[in-house]
């Protein structure tokens, strides 16, 4: 479940510039990707007939390898384009359709060269030199300072190496006799490890690099390399395993020699593999048959509109044809996650503690000066928290309530509520000290929750409403800065080691009611980098205006407990999903390298103007990641965009 849908949004605001989205999308790769390259090639590999596109916009093909959209049409939406970027190779492709981008995929190319010649597609050293001509046309159109920031500003995503496998070296004995699968992926990723540099060399900055899929679950694998077997073909998948571990080995390499890049390797592995594996749990009928053509060797011509068979519903088959879903992972019958439930503290509280009798209280001016109608709603924040981003882009079109809020109640319900309260943490005693509401008591307003969806919905449905919903938890930074660096019964009898071992017994036990509870899946934060953050520095940086080494070295140590124990709670719970969203390696990078985020000033609580921007005017709150205490993690998107 690595590929959440809230994480991946969050990946792409980490690319965020002056509050104003990404500029432009560049795509690279193969079939996942393509969107009509390969329509006016001379080549069998090309879907620009019926019935591919038939659930697309005006229901005609457009050369995409699938019935609708594909995963990245999607991903276009959420960072809010309204038009999708162009087939490079498409005679549309021109004037101001460029300055969003453009794609240069091609279905059966790869890493390797060859493998698209062998099917006369476009090779990715051929996509190179296409994108190489596109920033002269764009130099051409806004001239050579604009051409270059939008090139580094935009996102570029790459996804290759299915085809060079499945379509080349496993079917081509001139290379499997030649090569192990061990060499082949070393000689995939020589080229991979060029293309970036490549990428770079002309400006690139923001490249997104999707893993391997489960090759041998792929049904035209399993048919021809399953030998009768009707399940996923182990070495297969085994392959594209080890070739993910080196790519994310080479990622880290490239990054740590180019010194501007900012390279996220994507994992598709493990949410695709879930959901093959578990189809019933992800609302899908089929994942043995793709939805067209023999069902069994799916792509191109294979799939057209007289073929035997074709579905009539898409939505119930995972391969459609190909692998189409992965932005989507959470949704179910053709509909996105029907609730979010949200727990925590500060980083996630929407107003829970309003009404109660504590100084952990924003519903006052300044804050939400920058929300809707620019009133203080309880967010500690000028406008829109972190989780208020995922809702939108997960197509909510209202704010899960603060469940203590008068409106919590009735059709409100339906789309999940947020039972987060700041100075609350894994600790009952840091939510008692503070007079806010616990986790443990969360845990009881969610019960109660429960109950009152059962009346609305009827019990089948509020459990169906829970389990395809998703629940993200933040919480711990309370713990330590407003309970234990502070309080000396605390850090005189714990160490910070056991203090955590205390913190994550209670997440443990959390998680394990959640799940007694219905919830399948659920995203928890891992701790920001607390030595970075102001009022840390403050208190505990005895006059340096550096990040507190030592607070930061017990948040890595708690994160790392963190994904272990997560771990142990995935094996345990059969039917869980759960994911560490690592929130403290982003944000780290954004305090350590402001000017590499162009204007965005990280670190600074904007309310009290500390740290980074200590003379900077209130006015300019927009331009900060905005952190009360220092906890809030938050990335304020402007109306304007690109």
């Amino acid at each position: 479940m690595k590929f959440l849908a809230p994480f991946i949004f969050l990946t792409f605001l980490l690319f965020e510039v002056k509050g104003q989205f990404v500029p432009a999308l560049f795509i690279f790769g193969d079939s996942i990707f393509d969107v009509g390259n390969n329509n006016d090639l001379v080549t069998l590999i090309k879907a620009n007939f019926p019935p591919y596109g038939r659930d697309f916009v005006d229901h005609e093909p457009t050369g995409r390898f699938c019935n609708g959209k594909l995963a990245l049409d999607i991903i276009a939406e959420q960072i809010g384009f309204t038009d999708y970027q162009l087939a490079y190779m498409s005679d549309k492709a021109n004037g101001e359709m460029l300055l969003i981008g453009a794609n240069f995929a091609s279905a059966a190319s790869g890493y390797y060269n060859a493998t698209a010649i062998l099917y006369n597609t476009i090779s990715l050293s051929q996509q190179l030199e296409n994108y190489r001509e596109y920033k002269n046309k764009l130099v051409d159109i806004t001239g050579k300072f604009n051409a270059s920031s939008r090139i580094s500003r935009g996102i570029h995503l790459i996804s290759a190496g299915s085809s060079d496998f499945l379509q080349n070296y496993y079917i081509n004995p001139l290379l499997f006799t030649t090569y192990t699968p061990d060499t082949f992926s070393d000689i995939l990723l020589n080229s991979y490890d060029h293309f970036i540099q490549n990428l770079y060399e002309l400006g690139a900055r923001r490249i997104g690099v999707t893993t391997l899929p489960p090759l041998g679950c792929l049904p035209a694998a399993i048919t021809a390399f399953g030998h009768g077997n009707n399940q996923c073909v182990a070495r297969l998948n085994n392959n594209a395993i080890s070739f993910n571990n080196k790519l994310k080995h080479r990622s880290q390499r490239l990054t740590r020699r180019l010194s501007k890049l900012k390279l996220v390797v994507l994992d598709i592995y493990n949410p695709l593999y879930t959901l093959i594996t578990e189809p019933a749990e992800n609302g899908f009928a089929e994942v043995r048959r793709a939805c067209c053509g023999t069902g069994l060797l799916e792509t191109s011509i294979l799939c057209n509109q007289h073929s035997i068979g074709t579905c009539s519903n898409a939505s119930q088959y995972f391969l459609a044809p190909f692998i189409f879903l992965t932005f989507q992972l959470f949704e179910v019958k053709g509909q996105f996650v029907p609730a979010l439930f949200i727990f925590g503290d500060s980083i996630f509280d929407v107003g829970n503690n309003n009404d109660l009798v504590t100084l952990i209280k924003a519903n006052f001016p300044p804050y939400g000066r920058d929300f809707v109608d620019h009133e203080p709603t309880g967010r500690f924040c000028n406008g829109k928290l972190a989780l208020d981003i995922i809702a939108e882009g997960l197509r909510f079109t209202d704010h899960q309530p603060a469940y203590m809020n008068d409106k919590a109640n009735g059709e409100m319900l339906l789309i999940g509520a947020n039972f987060a309260s700041a100075a609350s943490g894994y600790y009952n005693a840091t939510a008692i000290l503070y007079n806010t509401i616990s986790l443990s008591q969360q845990l009881e307003n969610y019960r109660e929750y429960k109950n009152k969806l059962v009346d609305i919905t009827g019990k089948s449905n509020a459990s169906s409403r829970i389990s395809r919903g998703i629940h993200l938890i933040s919480d711990g930074s309370s713990d330590f800065l407003q309970n234990y660096y502070i309080n000396p019964l605390l850090f005189t009898t714990y160490t910070p080691d056991t203090f955590s071992d205390i913190l994550l017994n209670s997440y443990d036990h959390f998680i394990q009611n959640l799940y007694e509870l219905g919830a399948r899946r659920i995203g928890v934060a891992t701790l920001p980098p607390l030595g970075c953050l102001p009022a840390a520095i403050t208190a505990f940086g005895h006059g340096n205006n550096q990040c507190v080494a030592r607070l930061n070295n017990n948040a890595i140590s708690f994160n790392n407990k963190l994904k272990h124990r997560s771990q142990r709670l995935t094996r345990r719970l059969s039917k869980l999903k759960l994911v560490v969203l690592d929130i403290y390696n982003p944000l780290y990078t954004l305090i350590t390298e402001p000017a590499e985020n162009e204007e965005l000033v990280v670190g600074l609580d904007c309310l009290k103007r500390q740290y980074y921007a200590i003379n900077t005017p209130l006015e300019h709150a927009p331009m900060h990641l905005n952190m009360f205490s220092g906890i809030a993690f938050i990335l304020q998107r402007r109306q304007t965009r690109f």
